[in-house]
């Protein structure tokens, strides 16, 4: 396809967005617009130098020279428009959120899946260059493993673009039907961007409130990832007599993730709130800043050259029909935990558990954690087997090996060692680690004469720790693990072992 042609439909504020998109990608124009307000048409058509106009949308579907669409409509038409869209054969992409609730999400990703044209949810966020960015820094370990996510979303009663009363009105009957603002209809970029950088998610739990009668803030939301111990929290807040910054909407965003290693921050999305570089990390003992390209309208860049991409055939539409309704369930599973007070849970394919569900899901859980912990009490009695003796004090002779370099420069430290076991003579191995000079030296069947620390522990629960398949700080928690010395010595353990 030498020329693609869009088609434009729904021309209200955030179509500024799609055409700056479009216009910057050689061999795609827009080649028609319909909005249900037809000075709103023709004036679009005048700016963009479209070919035509409509006022009904079925028939810019029938426009043989409209090779794709862009649907900016009110998320209550989005369903019928993009079916309507699918079986004139046009290729779609469709602002999110997909729709407002699930059946006409699945009807939408039946339909898709039948399709031989491209479908696919228009979510900036995700091709924000800072978030992008961040992703990269996630992905390559700079920060280790990811634990957490926290967004602070506020909002200001000032600044910004001017945002026609009519686009106002269809957003303010969204709230009254349950669907707010903020959490569900900019939701949807933050739950996007959760998911983006950490995967999917498991459950939420969520508290909403109300500003000003209509605004759905302030608001508080976490969440859990799924099969993994990583948590998220967004905040959100209303001020109402703050002007922000910005050249789109008056709002902006902080997002930061930590990991076991070091933490990475966004510092602005929609708006300028916050001067300086875009993106910071502290890795390595260090903070690094990061000018990125921050400008909010380059996500839409990034999205509109996705589609034409994959319309090309040169990548996949991002958001799927299949990943737009994954964000969308986690938008309805908010607003039902805000209304019910309950903590509500996803299935992997975004479907909701009911309560009941829900509830016995639970009792399942905690009857694996009493038989987890059970058969810790039984394998107890296995820590100080034959194997398990033998590894320990393998793994601790090869301490030396595994000596982070910083730690040779410290003062001279002498560690005694005392690990019990049945196998061993007497009941215990006595062991003694020295750093002195710069060299690492391990003795077996003695302690030092003067220890700056001794760790009493069985060898199963040593081994484990030294092979990395139990954290030190559990097993001292759980009174596995025993230490004697300056507390400072011991927070240096960990670090000082590579634990």
């Amino acid at each position: 396809m030498d020329e693609i042609r869009i088609g434009i439909i729904g021309c209200g504020r955030i179509a500024d967005m799609a055409y700056v998109g479009y216009r910057a990608i050689p061999g795609v124009r827009i080649a028609a617009v319909c909005d249900t307000d037809e000075k709103t048409a023709l004036r679009r058509r005048a700016e963009w130098g479209a070919d035509n106009h409509y006022i009904d949308y079925r028939k810019l579907l029938e426009d043989p020279a409209v090779d794709a669409v862009e649907i900016l409509t009110p998320h209550t038409s989005h369903v019928q428009i993009s079916l309507d869209a699918i079986a004139a054969g046009k290729h779609l992409a469709l602002q999110k959120p997909m729709t407002i609730d699930w059946e006409g999400a699945q009807r939408l990703v039946n339909a898709a899946a039948s399709a031989t044209t491209i479908c696919k949810l228009t979510e900036n966020y995700i091709f924000y260059p800072p978030i992008r960015f961040a992703a990269r820094i996630i992905q390559e370990g700079y920060i280790g493993s990811p634990s957490s996510i926290s967004i602070k979303l506020i909002a200001g009663g000032k600044g910004g673009w001017t945002v026609p009363p009519s686009a106002w009105a269809w957003r303010l009957k969204e709230f009254a039907e349950g669907r707010g603002m903020q959490t569900f209809d900019h939701g949807h970029h933050l739950w996007s961007t959760a998911r983006y950088l950490l995967g999917p998610i498991e459950k939420v739990s969520a508290w909403i409130g109300t500003t000003a009668s209509v605004i759905d803030s302030p608001a508080a939301i976490m969440w859990k990832y799924m099969d993994r111990e990583a948590f998220g929290l967004c905040e959100y807040v209303y001020s109402q007599e703050m002007e922000i910054p910005s050249r789109y909407y008056a709002n902006d965003e902080w997002i930061q993730v930590s990991g076991s290693a070091g933490l990475v921050k966004i510092n602005r999305c929609t708006g300028n709130l916050l001067e300086g570089p875009s993106v910071s990390l502290y890795s390595r003992n260090e903070w690094r800043h990061f000018r990125i390209p921050s400008d909010w309208k380059l996500g839409f860049l990034g999205s509109t050259w996705n589609f034409i991409k994959a319309i090309r055939g040169e990548t996949e539409p991002r958001l799927s029909f299949p990943q737009a309704m994954e964000i969308l369930s986690i938008d309805l599973a908010i607003a039902r935990s805000a209304q019910t007070g309950r903590e509500v849970r996803l299935e992997p394919d975004g479907s909701m558990l009911s309560p009941a569900a829900a509830y016995f899901r639970k009792l399942s859980e905690l009857r694996e954690v009493r038989a987890a912990r059970k058969m810790l009490v039984k394998t107890e009695g296995a820590e100080a087997s034959e194997d398990a003796s033998r590894l320990a004090v393998q793994l601790t002779r090869e301490i030396p090996s595994r000596l982070s370099a910083p730690a040779l420069a410290h003062d001279d430290i002498e560690i005694g060692l005392e690990l019990s076991g049945a196998t061993f003579s007497g009941g215990a191995k006595l062991m003694s680690i020295a750093i002195r000079d710069g060299a690492v030296y391990v003795d077996e069947d003695k302690l030092p004469a003067s220890p700056s620390l001794v760790i009493k522990t069985s060898a199963g629960v040593w081994a484990g720790i030294l092979s990395g398949r139990q954290a030190i700080e559990s097993a001292y928690l759980h009174g596995k693990l025993r230490l004697t010395g300056p507390v400072e010595t011991a927070l240096n353990l960990k670090k000082l072992f590579r634990l």
